[in-house]
């Protein structure tokens, strides 16, 4: 029985290194870490994802606006291109 508690626990992600204290899950420093950094960098990705979506919505309701006011017509293709980058797009708030 003795044995068992001197024996030295290793990491369950890489199997290499030793597990210090009782933590869950059974994880080295080094494997810990990298999750952490993998982590932050999945979440700075959610993060942009969402503000580009948020973006893309913005300078839509934008854009109908621009042209709910112009009418009904027909418009050409270039005259549509032009009113599109000539529209003040979205306002910060």
């Amino acid at each position: 029985m003795a044995d068992m508690a001197e024996k030295a626990t290793l990491c369950s992600k890489c199997g290499d290194n030793e597990v210090k204290g009782e933590s869950y899950p059974r994880w080295c420093s080094n494997c810990r870490t990298n999750y952490r950094r993998e982590l932050e960098a999945v979440k700075e990705g959610r993060t942009e994802k969402k503000g580009f979506a948020a973006g893309v919505t913005a300078m839509r309701e934008c854009l109908a606006a621009e042209f709910d006011k112009l009418g009904s017509g027909r418009f050409e293709a270039s005259e549509v291109a032009d009113l599109i980058m000539r529209s003040p797009g979205p306002k910060l708030d």
